[in-house]
């Protein structure tokens, strides 16, 4: 059963590695991965300590209720836009290349 899954599998771990492997070897894929998922973290982490303060020290409630669920989408919006990057480059690579049509006439 294993090994059936595993034959299956092969082709698509197979692309995923070649995916992985020229995605880690760009520049302009890493430069704003590393901006995402540390930078835009972190200013989130201060703006929203800043607004708990701010909430705290003039009483305004209705201000911090308020920006909860801006922060939330932000939040969400992170890990998407990562995915989007990688989607992004990998689809325009393929295309410059013009090795898009091969992959998707592959029985994959």
């Amino acid at each position: 059963m294993i090994e059936l899954v595993r034959d299956q599998l092969a082709g698509a771990l197979l692309i995923t590695r070649r995916e992985i492997r020229d995605q880690l070897r760009d520049w302009r894929i890493i430069f704003p991965l590393v901006i995402l998922t540390l930078f835009f973290p972190g200013l989130m982490n201060f703006t929203a300590e800043r607004v708990v303060g701010f909430v705290q020290r003039y009483g305004a409630p209705i201000v911090g209720e308020r920006l909860i669920p801006f922060l939330l989408l932000i939040v969400g919006f992170f890990p998407i836009s990562v995915s989007l990057v990688i989607a992004l480059e990998s689809f325009v690579g393929e295309k410059e290349r013009r090795s898009i049509e091969p992959l998707l006439s592959s029985p994959l």
